[in-house]
C-alpha cells in the first residue's frame, strides 16, 4: 500500500518541532462505535505534551476510485462538487458533530 496522508501534515511538524517524536497511525473507515473505541484504546497513550493530529483526503473522486457523481468531461462541475463536498465534511468536523461526519463518509 502507498499511503501519503502524512505527507501534508511531515514538513510543518518537522519545521515547528524537529526534536519531536513522529507516530504515524493509520485509519480506515471506522463503523459506528469504533470511533470511541480507538479514542479510548489510545486515550492512556496521550498526556499533556502529545499533539494528535487527524488528516483526511476528503473526497477521491474518479473512476479509480468508484465515484463520478459528475461527469469527468465537465471540470466546472466536478470543482464545484468536489469543493461542495469537502465542505460539508469539513463543517462537520469544524462544528464536532462525529455522527454527521461519519454519515457524510
Amino acid at each position: 500500500m502507498r499511503e501519503h496522508a502524512i505527507e501534508a501534515q511531515l514538513p510543518f511538524l518537522q519545521a515547528r518541532a524537529p526534536e519531536a517524536t513522529l507516530v504515524p497511525l493509520l485509519v480506515g473507515a471506522l463503523e459506528p462505535g469504533e470511533a470511541a473505541a480507538l479514542a479510548a484504546a489510545i486515550r492512556p497513550l496521550l498526556d499533556a505534551g502529545t499533539l494528535l493530529v487527524a488528516s483526511s483526503d476528503l473526497v477521491h473522486y474518479g473512476r479509480k476510485h468508484g465515484f463520478v457523481p459528475v461527469p469527468p468531461s465537465d471540470a466546472a462541475a466536478v470543482r464545484a462538487t468536489v469543493d461542495a463536498l469537502d465542505d460539508a465534511a469539513v463543517g462537520h468536523v469544524v462544528s464536532g458533530d462525529a455522527d454527521a461526519f461519519a454519515r457524510w463518509a
